[in-house]
């Protein structure tokens, strides 16, 4: 038996084992033991090169096995799904027991085993890889490194880390064979696995008691304060601060701003569909156009979903969006989101908050907030407020499951729907805040809804083990993030916030003069413009004055057939 790896589940946390190397019969095993219910466990992928990746992650107390084989050129696009095994009626895993997991997989037949439950699929194509070894990734668990760039599943990179233990870690390996896999690299791990975050006495509840009269309410634990998540390290108790407006040791200093203005022409988020073209991601949302809606495929016999051409989805039972914004726009869109089979739209119409939600196969839903006396709560009075919409399904008997809808502002109004669904799971390939490119908004969003104008200071998601802050994504800047962003969007929030000012350069004989960069070391600068000519000065920052430019410095933008320069 080998020594256990112990992972603190801290936000870098991971170990690295070798290439997974597979071939017409393959098998994974290994046993682990935690107490989180959602967290990516293990991780492996070709590299984007086909968008074939298996997965291993806690859902909700429960174990879920995704992955998607075979090659492309070979394969019908439909004959590729993404394949998802969930042991829902099986015993929950977060309770701190050792479990046992197995999958093998001979061809085009698999059996995943969690403890004494077991799950067959028999897989309707004719190629079974994963991909090249050459060109596959390594197998991470616990979470995945920052620099790898490159991925199957790019929303997985936002998983909860693990916390917990993994022992007896057997797969194949070249040229081994079937062996036991030997650790290459890891961030985060332990020596024991003693728990520093254990629950208050009741000598400390009063302390605790005090900080959260103070504003220091946290997890619970009475170590992390605001939101912060505990976790233990070789060293003692850690905070998690990411998901929280808080930052320091303890979670206790109040972090920057993080607002961000929209004007009516911006938008900020992703659209992880292979069938979207960047130059349709491009496209701003603009009111008309042809509002048909887009085709909703069904769930298959077997229950399995047939995402082909969402590959880089994430798919979970349960999903959280959560906004806090400020306007005084009557009639704009908030967000947009879902895949191919189901999306939700949240706006404000007349001032009046609603949810939208449409379902493969069934009509549009709609959901709106009333106070007691069934009065609408408007929210376009400028002032700050919170919204937080949840979506889950919820398996019976019969076979359709459960849907429902929930719709909660400023922690005080609440409302709720329900309907049957014709699916297994929610999924998530897009998510749009403040508007959406016109290739998907005109499919989905009604003539009289206008982009947002206001202000948006937290915008979280959350599908399972996966949670996203769109906000802090998007500032990472372009080319360091799927979140992307269009427009003059500034990270700055006032009551009369202006729209950015536009220069416009018509003979070519004119010039703007800014004021000067000073920075004595180090910083950054952006902006953005758009001309129809391929060559001209952009921007040009120096001495005016310099009598050989061999030893003077300076910074130029310039555009050379049509190419940028720097």
């Amino acid at each position: 038996m080998c020594r256990s790896l112990i992972l603190s589940g801290s936000p870098d946390s991971f170990a690295r084992y070798p290439k997974w190397a597979q071939t017409f019969e393959n098998e994974l095993s290994f046993e682990f033991k935690t107490r989180m219910s959602n967290a990516l466990l293990l991780y492996t992928d070709d590299s984007a090169v086909q968008h074939n990746f298996f997965t291993i992650s806690l859902l909700d107390g429960h174990l879920q096995v995704e992955f998607r084989l075979g090659e492309k050129q070979l394969e019908l696009p439909e004959r590729r799904p993404v394949i998802h095994i969930t042991f829902l009626n099986a015993p929950r895993v977060d309770d701190g027991q050792w479990h046992r997991f197995s999958f093998f997989q001979a061809w085009e037949n698999v059996r995943v085993q969690l403890d004494e439950e077991k799950a067959f699929r028999v897989l309707g194509q004719r190629t079974f890889a994963l991909g090249n070894i050459r060109t596959n990734s390594d197998v991470f668990v616990g979470g995945i490194p920052k620099e790898i760039e490159k991925l199957s599943s790019p929303l997985r990179r936002h998983s909860k880390h693990f916390a917990g233990a993994l022992r007896n870690l057997v797969y194949g390996l070249f040229p081994q064979g079937v062996s036991n896999a030997q650790l290459m690299d890891s961030i985060g791990t332990r020596k024991t696995d003693e728990d520093y975050c254990q629950p208050m006495t009741s000598s400390s509840a009063s302390r605790a008691k005090l900080a959260h009269t103070a504003g220091g309410a946290g997890d619970g634990t009475g170590y992390c304060h605001n939101e912060g998540r505990c976790y233990s390290a070789n060293n003692g108790a850690r905070c998690d601060c990411s998901d929280s407006e808080y930052e320091g040791r303890r979670c206790e200093i109040k972090k920057p701003s993080s607002e961000v203005s929209f004007f009516g022409n911006e938008w900020l988020g992703y659209d992880l569909r292979r069938t979207t073209t960047t130059q349709q991601q491009q496209q701003q949302f603009m009111p008309g156009g042809d509002r048909s809606a887009p085709p909703l495929n069904g769930d298959t016999d077997s229950g399995e979903m047939l995402m082909d051409d969402e590959p880089q989805a994430v798919w979970s039972l349960r999903q959280v969006f959560n906004i806090t914004f400020r306007t005084n726009s009557s009639n704009s869109l908030l967000l947009l989101a879902g895949d191919g089979r189901s999306h939700v739209e949240l706006f404000l119409e007349k001032g009046v908050i609603l949810a939208r939600s449409q379902l493969a196969g069934s009509e549009k839903r709609m959901l709106r907030v009333q106070d007691r006396a069934l009065r609408r709560v408007h929210l376009d009075d400028n002032l700050w407020h919170s919204v937080t919409l949840v979506r889950e399904l919820s398996t019976t008997a019969l076979k359709n499951a459960v849907f429902s809808m929930r719709l909660v502002v400023d922690d005080f109004f609440n409302q709720e729907v329900r309907q049957f669904a014709a699916l297994s799971r929610l999924g998530n390939a897009f998510l749009f805040l403040g508007g959406a490119p016109s290739e998907l908004a005109n499919k989905l969003v009604p003539d009289n809804l206008f982009p947002f104008r206001g202000c948006i200071k937290k915008a979280f998601f959350q599908s399972g083990p996966v949670k996203l802050n769109l906000i802090a994504l998007a500032d990472q800047g372009f080319g360091q993030s799927h979140v992307q962003t269009f427009g003059d969007l500034s990270y700055s929030c006032s009551p009369n916030a202006q729209v950015p000012e536009v220069f416009a350069f018509n003979s070519g004989q004119n010039f703007t003069k800014l004021p000067a960069w000073n920075s004595p070391s180090r910083g950054t600068l952006a902006f953005q413009f758009r001309t129809l000519l391929p060559e001209g000065l952009l921007l040009y920052h120096g001495q005016t004055n310099c009598p050989n430019f061999t030893i003077c410095d300076y910074l130029a933008f310039e555009l050379i057939d049509g190419h940028l320069m720097v």
